[in-house]
């Protein structure tokens, strides 16, 4: 019966040992940049934005960029996409990059003379949102 109760125990504690590995390999996920973020732009335009590999890569796209050009009813014409190397401290993620519009010949913004487009945004552990200068960022779940 002794050695009933500790299998039963070795179990029981290997069992709860897996759940807070896991538990904690979960959560890891959700904390910080790292992931697939999603946005509505002040223009209207539907935003995504991924941060990976330990937030040293950064990647947006917006799929109807202002800044690339209107249509005569005053609709963006192009998306648009940045990639670039993020730099972090603490909560906050500077990224800096080129604005490439994706037009029939893409070009990088502005069209004459392009400049490098620079981002602060900011971390909120709390409601695990990104805040930007403009807009919140939800991450997108699976």
């Amino acid at each position: 019966m002794k050695k009933y109760y500790t299998i039963s125990f070795v179990i029981l504690l290997v069992v709860l040992l897996a759940l807070l590995v896991t538990s904690v390999a979960l959560a890891d996920k959700k904390i910080g940049f790292d992931g697939a973020w999603e946005s509505i732009d002040v223009d209207g335009s539907y935003m995504v934005m991924v941060i990976a590999n330990d937030s040293s890569y950064f990647m947006y796209y917006d799929f109807g960029a202002s800044v690339c050009g209107k249509d005569s009813s005053g609709a963006p014409l192009y998306s648009a996409s940045i990639e670039g190397s993020p730099v972090i401290d603490g909560y906050e993620m500077t990224v800096d990059g080129y604005v490439l519009c994706v037009a029939d010949k893409p070009y990088y913004w502005p069209k004459n003379h392009p400049q490098i487009f620079t981002s602060v945004l900011t971390y909120d552990k709390y409601s695990d949102t990104i805040f930007d200068e403009n807009v919140t960022w939800s991450r997108i779940e699976k």
